[in-house]
């Protein structure tokens, strides 16, 4: 309520909360009624989710740009006036900011390297600090935020920024960043983020939206693309090891996914030099990996 733009939407999603949250809500507007008539308040009969969260958000907003605050995090007062500014000094469709990440007592900044295009940024997606896939690090034009982007995806356990984010790089024509450092995320143990559903079912979900992002890319400009996408499969097969029935199933999931692992800078050093050596003979590895358990 105090953010120094003045000209906002404010967009609550109660998404079948049992608490008192809306309570809390309502007895804070009575402290801000000159925002009152700026805020909107969308109810789900039951809990949704985050993924539905956000489209309810983004389908009832009416202004040029669309920003995001999720519910345990901050942003800094002047925020949404940066990054507002920055959008329409550049005319940009896209502003990412600079954050601080928490965890316990301790806080650290992220170093965004913003390419020139977004396009660019997704051609860059595997390298470190190259792109930003959190919702709440953008504020985006609202004509360049389809709800066909989020029609397209089917709702994982986790990663539901990143599948529609890449969508609004790729079609979108402008990106600008703010050098600063305006929003606060808090990382909390046993939240979705932190400690996601693993399951076969939910490995099927993240495969088949990594292929609808493959399919959006278009065959003309896969091998444009084909390094981050391998690198996007890479991570889910990372993620969903505990899924497979065994070693050696896992093992050959996906083994195209490694061809690219050279590039992958968000990847250690030595990981990378594992997947490359160790990686390509199912008993070489198998060797390595007991030796490893046996230390």
């Amino acid at each position: 309520m105090e953010q120094t733009l003045e000209d906002m939407e404010f967009i609550f999603i109660n998404d079948g909360t049992p608490d008192r949250s809306i309570d809390i809500l309502k007895s804070v507007l009575d402290r801000y009624p000159h925002r009152k008539p700026m805020v909107k308040i969308i109810n789900h009969e039951r809990n949704k989710g985050y993924y539905w969260a956000i489209r309810s958000g983004v389908e009832h907003s009416v202004g040029e740009y669309v920003g995001f605050c999720d519910p345990d995090d901050r942003c800094e007062l002047d925020m949404f006036e940066k990054m507002y500014l920055t959008a329409c000094d550049q005319n940009a469709d896209i502003v990412v900011n600079n954050c601080f990440i928490e965890h316990n007592d301790c806080q650290k900044k992220t170093n965004y390297r913003r390419s020139s295009t977004p396009q660019e940024c997704l051609r860059r997606f595997h390298q470190k600090d190259r792109m930003a896939v959190a919702f709440w690090r953008h504020l985006i034009r609202k004509t360049a935020l389809s709800l066909d982007f989020f029609d397209r995806v089917i709702p994982p356990d986790h990663g539901t920024d990143l599948f529609v984010i890449i969508q609004v790089y790729y079609f979108a024509r402008s990106i600008a960043a703010t050098p600063d450092c305006l929003y606060h995320y808090r990382i909390r143990p046993n939240s979705i983020t932190t400690a996601p559903n693993r399951s076969k079912a939910m490995l099927e979900r993240q495969t088949s939206n990594i292929s609808m992002i493959g399919n959006i890319l278009g065959a003309g400009t896969t091998k444009t693309y084909r390094t981050m996408l391998n690198y996007l499969s890479f991570g889910n097969k990372q993620d969903y090891r505990a899924v497979f029935d065994n070693d050696r199933e896992w093992f050959n999931f996906n083994r195209e996914s490694h061809r690219d692992i050279w590039k992958f800078t968000k990847v250690g050093f030595i990981e990378r030099m594992k997947t490359a050596f160790i990686f390509q003979n199912y008993h070489l590895w198998r060797l390595y990996y007991s030796l490893r358990k046996k230390q």
